[in-house]
């Protein structure tokens, strides 16, 4: 998951020339931030502070990183491989965004008409225009209220 060389994750080396390995490959962002969160990754080192972060690496793998105090005087550090989750959040909000934008769509095609339209699913108004609200002479309150076929009983008889 991490694709370092073997030596480097070997018991008992020293955690620098890991960092720097995925430092001088571009895991952790450009020179300068690489020198940046290597430096607060030290001190934290030294402080045994817990903490979880996500990480991008130039590859394109997200990992979170939960670093925990450990009773030794260490830290553990664990990584979980969170791409796929991470890709499929993207996809959804975007599939979010574009069903919102439809209805959108959808609601300034149906007030541009002049016909009023009530729509109902499983016995209930999920969608009605202002040409329908204006029409049946709707009061605001109905707008807070569970909308049933029982509400119109001139649309249903």
């Amino acid at each position: 998951m991490l694709d370092v060389p073997d030596e480097l994750m070997a018991i008992g080396k020293p955690w620098e020339p890991f960092f720097k390995y995925q430092a001088d490959r571009g895991d952790l962002g450009n020179p300068a931030a690489a020198e940046k969160y290597i430096q607060k990754l030290n001190a934290n080192f030294t402080k045994n502070l817990t903490k979880t972060v996500e990480r991008k690496g130039a590859n394109g793998l997200i990992l979170m990183v939960d670093r925990v105090a450990n009773n030794i005087g260490g830290l553990t550090i664990t990584f979980t491989d969170i791409t796929d989750i991470k890709n499929r959040e993207i996809e959804l909000e975007a599939a979010r965004a574009e069903s919102e934008a439809s209805l959108v769509r959808q609601s300034k095609i149906a007030n541009a008409i002049a016909q009023g339209i009530i729509m109902f699913e499983n016995g209930k108004v999920i969608f009605y225009n202002k040409q329908a609200f204006e029409m049946l002479e709707l009061s605001d309150d109905i707008l807070f209220e569970e909308q049933t076929f029982e509400k119109f009983p001139e649309l249903v008889s």
